[in-house]
């Protein structure tokens, strides 16, 4: 968890315009799920997405027999830009995952409050219209609000047919509702977007975001203190993962042939309190040790981040981790290892407070 804050209608290209040839051309690639054909008479529907293609049509990848593999391969071709939807792209994680998706160039749509507000369908109908992929998270609401916000998402979805989907609960989803809003919001979602959408994969973090380390209360307690402290056992060996790594795996799995049903992304390797507060450490210049930060303390010190509600939401999380009955290890087959070290994190980072 991040502490933070039927047939298809119209012409979805984000490269050529509807009714018009490229510049070579050839045409529309990517038009409301089907292969386009341009002749005299402009842009007209020539294979739905599951047919064989012929030779006569767009030359692409052979084996690209779906709307989603015409998406993957005509990238892989440098055909076109897919034009992804990034909720939360102004915040602290959908940010990370919009640069990173630019960086690799896509053409990113930046969500918003403003421009996607959850809580109003037609707000999501409109901001999902015309892309080829979302990526769908969840904002930190902890009271019932949090599953009208998953059951938009949803309706949203199915009305505008979008291809792909990549969602990051923030946290791995348990297998069934447990009755917190916030929770079974996630489940919601987990659980039907793979009957709605034809691709769709939830990348999760398998453990903590190093980003928490980084706020005020946190940095000047390393670098005045000498501390890092969280709420997990110092002996604890834990899966500690980077936002930028998260975005890594979102981008793949934004264009990948097979993209996968579920990744837990962590760190290169689980590592203890200690091996942390060593890689922060020799990075600040000063001895660094572990402290196992009581859950009411980081309460506190979460509040004025997150505000009242979530913030007892969160310590109780993590009080639950601690004195509740050991966890089940995280299936391997999904837990993917991200490349991004502790201390190749920690020399990236501004530690003045």
């Amino acid at each position: 968890m991040l502490i933070t804050d039927g047939p298809e209608e119209g012409c979805r290209s984000s490269t050529v315009a509807h009714g018009t040839r490229d510049a070579g051309g050839s045409g529309c690639y990517s038009c409301a799920g089907y292969l386009l054909r341009h002749d005299e008479r402009g842009c007209r529907e020539g294979l739905p997405w599951d047919l064989p293609f012929r030779s006569s049509d767009v030359p692409i990848a052979a084996h690209a027999r779906r709307r989603t593999g015409l998406l993957a391969a005509a990238v892989l071709l440098g055909m076109m830009s897919p034009t992804i939807a990034v909720h939360g792209a102004t915040g602290t994680q959908g940010s990370r995952i919009a640069r990173r998706l630019t960086e690799a160039g896509h053409a990113v749509r930046a969500l918003t409050r403003q421009s996607a507000d959850l809580a109003v369908l037609e707000s999501l109908e409109q901001a999902y219209s015309g892309v080829d992929a979302v990526v769908v998270s969840l904002p930190l609401v902890v009271d019932d609000t949090a599953l009208v916000h998953a059951d938009n998402v949803l309706a949203a979805l199915e009305r505008t047919r979008v291809a792909r989907v990549v969602f990051n609960p923030g946290s791995p989803v348990p297998p069934a509702f447990v009755g917190i809003p916030y929770v079974d919001a996630r489940v919601r979602l987990a659980q039907e977007l793979p009957l709605l959408v034809r691709s769709t994969s939830i990348i999760a973090p398998a453990g903590p975001y190093l980003e928490n380390l980084l706020h005020p209360w946190s940095v000047s307690r390393i670098t005045q203190q000498g501390e890092v402290a969280y709420p997990i056992p110092a002996q604890a060996r834990s899966s500690w993962v980077t936002l930028d790594d998260i975005g890594d795996a979102v981008g793949e799995a934004l264009t990948a042939q097979e993209a996968p049903a579920q990744q837990l992304i962590g760190g290169p390797e689980p590592i203890s309190g200690e091996h942390l507060a060593e890689a922060i450490g020799a990075v600040v210049g000063r001895p660094v040790r572990y402290v196992c930060l009581d859950t009411a303390e980081f309460r506190r010190l979460i509040t004025p981040v997150l505000g009242a509600a979530p913030a007892a939401h969160v310590a109780a999380l993590y009080e639950q981790r601690s004195t509740g009955p050991e966890e089940s290890p995280l299936p391997a087959d999904v837990v993917c290892a991200g490349t991004t070290t502790p201390e190749q994190w920690a020399a990236r980072q501004s530690w003045a407070v």
